[in-house]
């Protein structure tokens, strides 16, 4: 099953929504429910898969997942993204990793369309303690969660102003 699969029944859900809030709601409980699933992932410290095949993929299904945006600078972004990851958690690269991260930029790509603006500050801060909250409980270092967290966060918000067409960009 691809790793896309995961997250269709929550992305169908958003985008049949009549309201853009609702839709809003769906796509951000998909986030945090894939989030979750990362840092378990994560935490479960599995043994290292081969990262080469591994970032490889999720290059391959992050570029997938923002068809407008500039091929190389979606590889940039995927690459930037997991090199972080392995700073932080050098065991982090697992196939379930790679399909949390899969799954919450399923849903990410989809939130520009249902918002004014690229950032809110009030969700990335319920985000960063949630985030704080669920390391401490799986006995991870927070400031390395949160880091990790800022670097999904700046990577979100990058692909997702490379989508707004300039005129449309608030």
């Amino acid at each position: 099953m691809s790793s896309r699969n995961f997250s269709i029944s929550t992305v169908a859900t958003a985008t049949d929504q009549p309201d853009r809030q609702a839709a809003l709601h769906a796509l951000r409980n998909g986030i945090d429910e894939a989030d979750r699933a990362l840092l378990e992932s994560i935490a479960a410290r599995t043994q290292p898969e081969p990262a080469d095949s591994l970032a490889a993929t999720f290059a391959r299904e992050f570029r997938g997942l923002f068809p407008s945006c500039p091929q190389k600078k979606a590889e940039e972004a995927a690459r930037h993204l997991v090199a972080e990851m392995q700073t932080l958690f050098p065991w982090s690269l697992c196939r379930a990793s790679i399909a949390a991260l899969i799954n919450g930029f399923s849903h990410r790509a989809q939130v520009r369309q249902h918002k004014n603006q690229t950032r809110d500050a009030v969700r990335e801060q319920e985000m960063s303690e949630r985030w704080c909250s669920s390391s401490t409980a799986l006995a991870m270092d927070p400031q390395k969660t949160d880091r990790l967290l800022q670097t999904i966060i700046e990577t979100s918000v990058r692909m997702q102003e490379i989508q707004v067409p300039p005129a449309a960009a608030p």
